[in-house]
């Protein structure tokens, strides 16, 4: 968390970055933005019915799991994908992380 904080005050911005259970998001009131690194098996039902009900206009995903990752995008009601950007960490194996930035459709 701190890493973030010092990327974004070099780069001028303000936030307010929180961490924890993305199942509580509806209990942290208004959010521009949600990022979730769930592991290889995705996100809990509970979760992704979270980010749904939230205000958040923004997700970003990072998935290690590229099966999980389809199963959750097409649960992700009212957002659409925006960008897709996979990176291979792990050169020389089958692994690799994809960050997909969603934003609200509806």
């Amino acid at each position: 968390m701190e890493a973030l904080r010092a990327a974004a005050a070099r780069a001028g911005l303000v936030i307010d970055a929180r961490e924890g259970d993305a199942s509580l998001v509806g209990e942290l009131g208004a959010l521009d933005a949600i990022v979730v690194n769930p592991p290889r098996k995705g996100l809990a039902r509970d979760v992704v019915e979270a980010i749904v009900a939230s205000a958040a206009t923004r997700v970003v995903y990072v998935s290690c799991g590229p099966e999980a990752l389809g199963r959750d995008l097409g649960r992700l009601r009212g957002f659409a994908v925006e960008s897709i950007e996979p990176f291979d960490l792990m050169p020389g194996t089958a692994q690799i992380e994809t960050i997909v930035t969603l934003g609200r459709s509806s």
